[in-house]
């Protein structure tokens, strides 16, 4: 099994949800879907000018903590952004 989670910001959002809570957002669901594959994880986020994107070989909740996510990704999370993509994948085939 695999699991897909994101969030995608409509043209008339008017900063509903402060950038902080959807930080905790796409933190929540990613350890949420970790049910779904611990084998690996990925985010992909979205805004005007770029795609940044990251994955390793952990289980989400290792995933969201590690330093490189925790200080440099989910921080790229600002008004601009416009969509998070994140899987969580169980190897049920191939490598992990």
């Amino acid at each position: 099994m695999c699991g897909i989670f994101g969030f995608y910001k409509l043209a008339d959002f008017n900063g509903c949800l402060s950038t902080d809570e959807l930080r905790k957002i796409i933190r929540y669901l990613a350890v949420a879907n970790e049910t779904r594959g611990r084998d690996s994880t990925g985010l992909a986020l979205i805004d005007e000018k770029e795609v940044f994107t990251l994955r390793k070989t952990k289980p989400a909740g290792e995933f969201i903590q590690t330093g490189i996510v925790r200080d440099n990704l989910l921080s790229a999370i600002t008004p601009l952004t416009k969509a998070v993509l994140g899987h969580t994948r169980s190897a049920t085939t191939g490598e992990v």
